[in-house]
């Protein structure tokens, strides 16, 4: 079973931060430093792009039979259903672990055994998800 990530608006504004501070410090960098009003653009594209990229490709959760596999953009997480030792809700997704969740209404899944011990995550349909979860991770305690 596949499912996608949905957007919140504290994962937008926070991904607008990202975007405007670095544009602030770059063009104040070259006015203060002379830099070449080339060099300037080419950086600010580069934010653009790589903010870009990070806010709009949709994060994918797929359920296979023994792991729950995290597709978020380059990088891919692996969790087995056995290392899955908590689930509760969650609306904090700029802190801590594994970040995955696009949105505010997210499920955070702690578990052993990884690089991270939890990983918040968003799914659109997040009562079919939980229920799907529910069946694969037995020894998970649900706080919900």
């Amino acid at each position: 079973m596949t499912y996608y990530s949905k957007y919140g608006s504290k994962f937008i504004r926070y991904n607008i931060l990202l975007f405007v501070v670095p544009t602030v410090i770059i063009l104040l960098l070259g006015m203060f430093r002379d830099i070449s009003l080339y060099r300037i653009s080419v950086s600010i594209m580069l934010i653009i792009i790589i903010v870009l990229v990070n806010t709009f490709k949709p994060v994918k959760y797929v359920f296979t039979d023994h792991q729950l596999i995290i597709h978020n953009g380059i990088k891919k997480s692996k969790i087995y259903y056995d290392a899955i030792t908590h689930v509760e809700l969650t609306e904090d997704i700029i802190v801590g672990g594994n970040k995955a969740a696009k949105s505010e209404d997210a499920i955070q899944i702690d578990y052993t055994g990884g690089v991270y011990d939890n990983v918040k995550v968003s799914p659109r349909e997040k009562e079919s998800f939980l229920l799907e979860l529910k069946k694969k991770a037995v020894k998970a305690k649900f706080n919900l």
